[in-house]
């Protein structure tokens, strides 16, 4: 295997051979609830707040086939009506009505899918439904519907077809469909040109690159217009936020101070180049104002001019991700060659990941030392990990797991989530380190309550296990179930074993089901496996022998050696 190839899946295959893994029989068990219940008397029931009765009767008429019955039971376990909230078992069932031409199920499971709420991110799959629903004349598809249009998310761009689908959401009362249609009719009136832009960024970029005297010095940044949405933005920090994280941040803030977004244009129009650069962010993002990428870099090109090296990052962020440009992986490379010359620490971060995975740039495992080094020296604890890495691995340097170790330590101190799995891996195994369960247990918590999804599922395993801590089976499904959330294919495999087996959880075959299916969606190949063996014998599903055998030759494609035996046996 390449350096490259071991890179790229090297975190995950020690973190999951750091723990004792799960080899589950796949034990499925229906349920029947005999006798018939009208729809009046199961909205009687929901209405009395009768929840479980109202429960067990829309579930008759559910399986009997009723669409209005299966997108109710969609939003009961979705609100935890009746039953605990299970995404899974939600969007079953919205699904099954969705199948069956019921706008406003195709509408939620369009959502849930748009957005990755609860179920794998499907946008292709979403915009089916949504276009299947604003036709029957939903205003939220609608919206939906043009929000892909207009995003190119899941389908081609398309505006002029996007703003007449955002019209006709407007027109039945869409509050967020109007203010989309005023959003573009006023950004239309200010658009940048790309093809101007681009330019400006190329002069830069030719310029700064010529410039030997900047590049001998450090950019000194001036104060802020406003500390408080400094230490949001945090040029050169980090803080482990999510990008919803701060953007909440910041339009809480902007709600407070309702003054503070026309100051920062008024002082970025003055020459100010934090500003500059804040704005910048911003409106490539969509932060605490409508997203406008274009004027964005624009912000961003003028700060560049002065010398700002965050400016040159988040062009070339731009570059890298297509942000209102065509990805173009040397120019990026090149602006973050610029920041990283001129200072600053983050810079250097990227370009080492860059040169020791060989994806954007040639590999170059010198040059990712030398810049992980640098940024280290600054204090980045992300050039510690990659430090770390690197060491374990022999990346470019002896393989040292003591000295990996170190790093490891020293980003995890900093609050480092992955650096804190690693290390904690590391103790579990007693590489680098003496072995210490215990302290593998508090370090593995602490990455899982930062939201490291792979954590969340290592908790929950060793809760499971009693693995530096007591066996908790409740506390074990608890953890994978958040893992599983947060879109974890492996986490959502697991979670279906505990479904299927009861493990701290009743159990329940369709919700195993659910997320077989989630886990088989992202390609994994034991959810693939799962889903095709319930698939074949009926297991919590109907029985489809030619669907249960395309998901077993999913998964023997990938590998699985239980899909391979299985489909050899079936030869026989």
């Amino acid at each position: 295997m390449s350096v490259r190839s071991k890179v790229k899946s090297w975190a995950i295959s020690r973190l999951m051979a750091a723990l004792p893994w799960l080899f589950m029989a796949c034990v499925m068990f229906g349920a029947s609830i005999a006798g018939a219940q009208s729809m009046g008397e199961a909205w009687g029931a929901y209405r009395n707040k009768d929840f479980a009765g109202a429960l067990k009767s829309f579930r008759v008429l559910a399986d009997q086939g009723d669409a209005k019955a299966q997108e109710q039971l969609g939003w009961m376990f979705k609100n935890g009506e009746g039953v605990a909230g299970d995404a899974a078992q939600s969007s079953h069932w919205f699904e099954k009505s969705a199948k069956q031409g019921n706008a406003s199920a195709q509408t939620e499971l369009g959502w849930m899918l748009f957005d990755g709420r609860g179920v794998a991110r499907n946008e292709a799959a979403a915009v089916e439904y949504f276009k299947a629903a604003a036709a029957q004349g939903n205003r939220s598809a609608q919206y939906g519907w043009g929000l892909a249009l207009l995003s190119g998310r899941g389908v081609a761009s398309d505006r002029a077809l996007a703003v007449s689908s955002l019209k006709q959401a407007a027109a039945l009362g869409h509050a967020k469909a109007q203010e989309k249609l005023n959003e573009l009719t006023e950004s239309a009136g200010r658009s940048t040109s790309s093809d101007e832009t681009i330019r400006d960024l190329e002069v830069t970029l030719s310029v700064l690159r010529d410039d030997k005297k900047s590049l001998a010095t450090t950019y000194k940044p001036g104060p802020s217009l406003d500390t408080e949405l400094a230490g949001i933005l945090n040029p050169d920090g980090e803080t482990y936020q999510t990008d919803a994280e701060d953007a909440e941040k910041v339009r809480a803030l902007f709600e407070r101070k309702k003054d503070l977004p026309a100051a920062l244009r008024r002082s970025a129009a003055a020459g100010d180049a934090e500003a500059q650069v804040q704005l910048a962010r911003m409106l490539i993002k969509g932060w605490g104002m409508p997203a406008r990428p274009l004027e964005g870099l624009a912000w961003a090109n003028k700060a560049a001019q002065q010398g700002h090296p965050y400016a040159m990052f988040n062009i070339g962020v731009a570059y890298e991700f297509g942000l209102a440009l065509s990805k173009n992986p040397a120019v990026a490379v090149s602006w973050y060659r610029l920041a990283a010359d001129r200072g600053l620490a983050r810079s250097r971060v990227r370009l080492a990941q860059i040169y020791l995975a060989g994806d954007l740039a040639p590999q170059n495992l010198g040059e990712a030392l030398a810049q992980a080094s640098r940024a280290a020296e600054a204090g980045l604890p992300s050039a510690d990990y990659l430090l770390g890495t690197m060491h374990f691995n022999g990346f470019g340097v002896a393989k040292d797991r003591t000295q990996a170790a170190r790093h490891f330590e020293r980003a995890a101190r900093a609050g480092h989530s992955l650096a804190k799995l690693q290390l904690g891996a590391m103790y579990h195994d007693g590489v680098g380190v003496e072995k210490n369960p215990g302290a593998a247990y508090r370090l593995t918590l602490e990455a899982a309550n930062a939201g490291a999804p792979v954590a969340q599922l290592q908790v929950g395993l060793m809760s499971l296990n009693g693995v530096g801590t007591g066996r908790d089976h409740t506390a074990a499904f608890s953890w994978v179930k958040r893992a599983a959330d947060a879109g974890l294919s492996v986490a959502q495999d697991v979670l279906g074993n505990f479904y299927a087996n009861g493990i701290g959880v009743n159990r329940s075959a369709e919700s195993a089901i659910g997320w077989y299916k989630a886990a088989a969606a992202q390609n994994y190949p034991e959810g693939q496996y799962h889903l095709g063996l319930a698939l074949l014998t009926g297991s919590g599903v109907d029985k489809d022998q030619a669907e249960g055998l395309a998901w077993m030759r999913k998964a023997a494609n990938h590998g699985h050696d239980g899909a391979k035996e299985y489909l050899a046996s079936s030869r026989k």
